[in-house]
């Protein structure tokens, strides 16, 4: 079979269903997301000492999730759900890694 044929509401139920193949064709077509939220968190993640490996870890976790819970019904194109998904779990991400830093720092004091 040809993932690559089939739309992304179809590549959904199929993951839905636990289709590794249907998820890796929408990871390669989206993968660009990743690398737009990236670069817009790198910079500080850098700053705050956060292994940027580390993030991408995070905005691959943000995009798997989005794949798992997203829904057609919701009116949401799915290049923008995934989008909210990365976009928000590198926040928590940043978030974390400034409050490591607070600490340590106060520590240190």
């Amino acid at each position: 079979m040809n993932y690559k044929d089939i739309n992304d509401s179809q590549l959904i139920s199929m993951i839905h269903e636990a289709s590794e193949d249907a998820k890796d064709v929408l990871f390669e077509k989206y993968k660009y997301i990743i690398d737009i939220e990236m670069k817009k968190y790198s910079r500080m993640a850098r700053t705050l000492g956060y292994d940027i490996n580390d993030l991408y870890q995070d905005a691959l976790v943000g995009f798997s999730d989005a794949l798992v819970s997203y829904r057609d019904d919701r009116h949401a194109a799915l290049p923008s759900f995934i989008t909210l998904c990365v976009d928000r779990k590198l926040q928590v991400s940043i978030k974390k890694a400034v409050g490591k830093d607070q600490l340590l720092t106060k520590k240190r004091a």
